[in-house]
């Protein structure tokens, strides 16, 4: 078992029906965004047009940006994109070598805890505000493994489960957790972004199916961005066929 973004699973599906499925939502929206030094000169996404824009090579957002900035009225001759290594994006914020960086809100409290070194604030405009709504990080699992050991896998997703509860309700001790396996990740800083990715767990979208669950509406809508972004027709695949909902726990 394993995460990633279900639009990858998607995608391998739809060019190689791959032997993995889909068994619980972690992320139940778009986690892309950009980010801007709040200065008031960048108040939404049109405005970063004729903008120097930076992002990491290998994101999957690379894949999106044409399609959000099309439905925001602009295309990529609009803005001045340059690709740069993940680690230099804040960095390049901070000191002005760029207006914008491509990341995931997953981002944000490293991205601040940057700028403010260098005495600047920073603005998140997210993309599912542009209309970027689908699925994100995902556990998936081998359609072998859930057939051999079928009991591991409902026992590992409800310990998950467990343990997605447990962070929200106790983010300081489990930031303090996150450090004492990882020395280098700030306690403070994890715990902040504990706090700022709660809305792409806990949303409109978890709210009506239970979460964990997939939403049948909000899966097709994960595909139809799936599949214009990689040039695959929407029609030639059932994003169904990607899902086993029979380990999803019940949830309370």
């Amino acid at each position: 078992m394993g995460s990633a973004d279900i639009s990858a699973l998607l995608v391998a599906k739809a060019n190689n029906d791959v032997p993995v499925s889909a068994v619980y939502s972690v992320f139940s929206q778009a986690p892309h965004a950009f980010f801007v030094v709040d200065d008031g000169t960048i108040n939404s996404i049109k405005d970063i047009k004729g903008k120097r824009v930076a992002t990491s090579p290998f994101t999957s957002s690379n894949l999106y940006l044409p399609i959000v900035l099309n439905h925001s009225g602009l295309s990529k001759d609009d803005i001045k994109l340059t690709k740069a290594d993940p680690g230099a994006l804040g960095p390049m914020l901070a000191t002005g070598n760029t207006d914008v960086v491509i990341a995931w809100i997953t981002n944000t409290e490293a991205l601040k805890s940057q700028a403010k070194q260098a005495g600047k604030t920073l603005k998140v405009l997210p993309w599912h505000q542009a209309g970027l709504e689908q699925y994100a990080t995902t556990l998936l699992a081998s359609d072998r493994f859930l057939s051999e050991r079928s009991d591991v896998a409902k026992r590992f997703i409800k310990a998950f489960e467990e343990a997605v509860a447990y962070t929200w309700e106790n983010p300081v001790e489990s930031a303090k957790s996150i450090h004492k396996i990882v020395p280098e990740v700030d306690v403070k800083v994890a715990t902040n972004t504990i706090t700022s990715i709660y809305s792409l767990v806990y949303n409109p979208i978890s709210e009506t199916s239970k979460l964990g669950q997939f939403d049948s509406k909000h899966l097709a809508l994960t595909w139809k961005w799936a599949s214009a972004a990689q040039g695959i027709d929407e029609a030639s695949f059932d994003p169904e066929e990607a899902i086993n909902r029979a380990f999803l726990t019940e949830v309370k």
